[in-house]
C-alpha cells in the first residue's frame, strides 16, 4: 500500500510539474508572440512615417510652377532695377559680344538702359519719347535717335518685366526644369515659352526664375540663329526714382535722327 500510495504520489507530482512546464511554455509563447507583434506594429509605424515624411518631401519637390504668380510679381509693382550683363550672339559672324550696365524700369514706358561697358551707351524713354544716345558715333561728338516710346511697350523683355505680357494666353509652355542653387533655398525654374501668335522673328523665349519669382535670366532666341541672354542682378522692385532719369538732353553737337 505503501509503494502504490508512493507511486501515485510521484505520478501526481509528475503530472503537475508537466502541467506546470507546459504552463510556463504557454506563458513564454505569448509573452514572445506579443513581442514579436510589439516590434512588426513598431515597423509598421515607422514604415508609415517615413512614407509620410517622403510623401511631404516629394510634395514640395513637384509643387507645380504658377505662371500667373510670375506675371503677377512684375505687373503689381510700379518700377523694377538691376544691374545687368547682356550677350548678343550674331549667326552671321559666328561670334558674341558681351556688355554690362544695369537697367531701370517705371511705368508706363518708361526707360533708362545704361550700357557701361565695353562701349558707353544709353537708351531712354519718357514714356512719349525714345532715345538711343552713342557718344562715340558721329566721329566723337555723338548721336541721338529718337523714335515713338511705343516701341518700348511692344518689346518682349518690356512687357515680361513690366507684367503687361500675358504669359498664359501669349505663350505656350514647351517645358519646365528645376534647377538646383548651390546656396540654400535658392532653387531655380527654367521655362521654355513658344509664342503663341507670331512675333516679328521671336522664336523662343527661355526664363529662368528663382524661388522668389524674380527673373534672372532671359533669353530671347530669334528664327535668323541670333540670340540675345540679359542677366539680372540686384534686382529691386517697387523703387522710387526721380522724373529726371527719364529725360534726355543731348550734349552740344550732338547728331539727331528722327524715325
Amino acid at each position: 500500500m505503501l509503494f502504490l500510495a508512493s507511486l501515485i504520489k510521484k505520478s501526481k507530482a509528475k503530472k503537475e510539474k508537466n502541467c506546470y512546464s507546459i504552463a510556463m511554455k504557454k506563458k513564454s509563447f505569448f509573452l514572445l508572440l506579443f513581442f514579436i507583434t510589439g516590434l512588426i506594429i513598431g515597423s509598421a509605424q515607422n514604415t508609415l512615417a517615413v512614407s509620410r515624411e517622403a510623401m511631404l518631401r516629394q510634395g514640395k519637390k513637384s509643387k507645380a510652377f504658377s505662371l500667373s504668380r510670375l506675371q503677377e510679381t512684375y505687373a503689381k509693382t510700379a518700377s523694377l532695377e538691376a544691374d545687368l550683363v547682356q550677350e548678343v550672339y550674331q549667326e552671321s559672324l559666328g561670334r558674341t559680344k558681351t556688355s554690362s550696365g544695369s537697367i531701370r524700369l517705371s511705368k508706363p514706358n518708361k526707360i533708362r538702359w545704361e550700357t557701361y561697358k565695353p562701349e558707353e551707351n544709353i537708351m531712354v524713354s519718357n514714356g512719349s519719347r525714345l532715345w538711343y544716345y552713342n557718344p562715340q558715333a558721329n566721329q566723337g561728338k555723338g548721336q541721338a535717335i529718337e523714335r515713338s516710346a511705343r516701341e518700348i511697350s511692344q518689346q518682349p523683355l518690356y512687357r515680361i518685366l513690366t507684367g503687361s505680357a500675358n504669359l498664359e494666353k501669349e505663350f505656350k509652355i514647351e517645358k519646365t526644369e528645376s534647377i538646383k542653387g548651390i546656396a540654400k533655398n535658392q532653387d531655380f525654374t527654367k521655362l521654355l515659352l513658344k509664342p503663341q501668335k507670331a512675333t516679328g522673328d521671336l522664336e523662343r523665349v527661355v526664363l529662368t526664375i528663382n524661388s522668389k519669382y524674380l527673373i534672372t535670366e532671359i533669353l530671347l532666341e530669334n528664327t535668323s540663329g541670333n540670340h540675345t541672354k540679359i542677366s539680372l542682378q540686384n534686382q529691386k522692385l517697387g523703387a522710387k526714382f526721380p522724373a529726371v532719369l527719364f529725360n534726355f538732353k543731348p550734349p552740344p553737337g550732338t547728331e539727331i535722327l528722327k524715325q
